[in-house]
């Protein structure tokens, strides 16, 4: 049986200073946490008990009317999620077999940011370059015995150290479109020689992602209507056994306001082309190995809403995207 129990608990107090000194922000924090967890399976349980504490701290300096320096640094976590954990194989392929790890540690990155934020008539850009150290990292591993039978894994890798550079424009004023579009580009290099001598990877990775509002206007003469898409791309990258494809997310999606405002009808569509899905490559000594897999996310929704009593005006914001929307690369929302 593939019935598990996941029981994770995390107790944290955390302290925060904040003073303006001249034209410079400060802040400082620290939270410390006390963190368990426990994992059984067929009666088998697998218990992680640890302590952290995570300190940051932040500047902001005027530097000029409209320009701001900003340089910060933090501590931050990521903890092993359920099918990372779960050690019931998955023998749907008996060639290649897919087993979580419950021994799992959670991942510690210090990230220092240094970056110039310039207000303009017409939006803003944003130049951040980075720095980002992470210990324990959490990486998949692959496996071939004598029979060759794959067994796919994940393990805590020694560290990972990414260095780049990110910019961000936003554009939005009195006209008809709004939206920002971000590049990134890094070097990464990855230390697994814990987990087998050799295993490391050193590569350039780069992408981007552009979100777009237009606002069309009273074209029928019932309401006002709006265009949104968004583009998410990340290129090829080197991994530490092998190679990892590019991935491209397409949304798009029209809202019609209706009744004055207090209605809207909604059409949007995720992934329209089936673009969604990634190539993995492993290239070692004793496997060469070719995965496609297609995420599967194309949808085609349509949204009919009325508001009664009072409607509030204010614009909604576009929510930050997590990254299982990793996997979808985000969404739409009005």
């Amino acid at each position: 049986t593939n019935a598990y129990t996941l029981d994770e608990q995390v107790h944290a107090a955390y302290l925060q200073l904040a003073r303006q000194i001249g034209p410079v922000a400060v802040q400082a924090g620290l939270r410390g946490e006390l963190a368990s967890r426990s994992f059984i399976l067929g009666g088998e349980a697998f218990e992680v008990d640890y302590q952290s504490l995570f300190p940051s701290a932040s500047l902001a300096f005027d530097l000029a009317e409209a320009t701001v320096l900003r340089a910060s640094y933090s501590r931050r976590i990521d903890r092993p999620r359920g099918r990372e954990l779960n050690p019931f194989p998955s023998t749907d392929d008996p060639l290649n077999i897919r087993v979580g790890n419950p021994n799992l540690r959670p991942e510690y990155t210090d990230a220092i940011e240094v970056g110039v934020v310039r207000q303009a008539d017409w939006g803003s850009l944003t130049l951040t370059p980075y720095l980002r150290h992470t210990t324990d990292v959490v990486r998949r591993f692959q496996t071939v015995d004598d029979l060759g039978v794959t067994t796919s894994s994940f393990r805590n890798l020694d560290s990972a150290t990414s260095t780049g550079v990110e910019s961000v424009i936003a554009y939005q004023t009195g006209g008809s479109i709004r939206g920002f579009l971000s590049l990134e580009g890094y070097r990464r290099t990855t230390d697994g020689a814990n987990v087998e001598s050799g295993l490391a990877s050193d590569a350039f990775g780069w992408g981007g992602r552009l979100n777009a509002n237009w606002a069309v206007g009273d074209r029928l003469g019932i309401g006002a209507l709006d265009l949104q898409s968004t583009v998410f791309y990340t290129a090829p990258q080197d991994t530490e056994q092998g190679r990892i494809g590019s991935r491209v997310f397409f949304d798009v999606g029209l809202r019609q306001r209706l009744w004055d405002g207090r209605g809207s009808l909604s059409l949007r569509a995720r992934d329209p082309f089936g673009w969604a899905g990634v190539d993995f490559v492993q290239d070692d000594a004793r496997l060469y190995q070719t995965v496609n897999r297609s995420f599967g996310r194309s949808q085609v929704g349509l949204t009919l809403t009325y508001a009664f009593g009072r409607t509030d005006d204010t614009p909604q914001r576009q929510r930050p995207d997590a990254a299982e929307e990793a996997d979808t690369g985000g969404g739409l929302d009005f």
